[in-house]
């Protein structure tokens, strides 16, 4: 596990730990307690690597290596700027005009 500041990411290593628990039917919350993460992590991790079909224990399968492609995606996306729509502030503003208020 690298650590980055007080947080770390998981690593593939833990991923298929994650995959193989889950798979024997191991709670969220036990293999959180594994790894020394909080069981959010296991669950979002979970979410992540949702293969989209039914596991031997009648539970979402989870697949490490798609978990891990699905997060070198969202490294890549990380920091791209959507493009800027030009007049996106509203109307143009008329030369000449003011907007009077009244007191």
């Amino acid at each position: 596990m690298r650590p980055t500041g007080k947080y770390r990411y998981l690593t593939f290593e833990d991923r298929k730990k994650i995959e193989a628990w889950y798979l024997i039917g191991d709670r969220p919350a036990d293999i959180a307690a594994r790894l020394s993460v909080h069981y959010t992590t296991i669950y979002k991790e979970l979410q992540r690597g949702a293969t989209g079909e039914l596991d031997a224990n009648q539970r979402e399968g989870y697949s490490a290596e798609l978990a891990e492609r699905r997060l070198r995606e969202s490294f890549k996306r990380r920091g791209k700027k959507a493009v800027a729509k030009p007049n996106s502030q509203g109307p143009p503003a008329q030369p000449g005009r003011r907007k009077e208020c009244s007191a």
